[in-house]
């Protein structure tokens, strides 16, 4: 259905059911058709799934796959300040983390344009 709507530019459409999936890969296959369109929509799915995802304790891979999530968010018009919010917030929060907190101080020294070039490449 994703293809049908993309195909003929459907946009909008697109977005409604990237809303109300919980298909985060769909999510990533269409962030980059839409973000310069729907910025804030899409910033605001994502922060929705990093926050949920935030809220259990788990390994490094776990807190890895979120800062890939944050990753993706700062490559979307509005997400650097976005993800700047969730960072300092859960370093108050989840200080006691620290694989967490390794991966978020990673996350903020990695450069966007390369992690933008490496996952977008069309």
């Amino acid at each position: 259905m994703c293809e049908i709507l993309e195909t003929e530019k459907l946009y909008e459409e697109l977005l409604d059911v990237l809303l109300r999936s919980d298909d985060k890969y769909l999510l990533h296959q269409y962030t980059d058709l839409l973000s310069e369109k729907y910025p804030e929509q899409l910033l605001q799915i994502y922060r929705e799934i990093v926050e949920k995802q935030a809220e259990s304790t788990g390994g490094r891979k776990h807190y890895y796959q979120i800062v890939e999530e944050l990753r993706i968010m700062k490559s979307i018009i509005g997400g650097d300040k976005v993800v700047d919010e969730i960072t300092k917030k859960w370093k108050i929060q989840y200080r006691n983390r620290s694989a967490m907190m390794d991966e978020l101080n990673r996350a903020s020294s990695t450069s966007v344009d390369f992690f933008t070039s490496f996952f977008y490449i069309k």
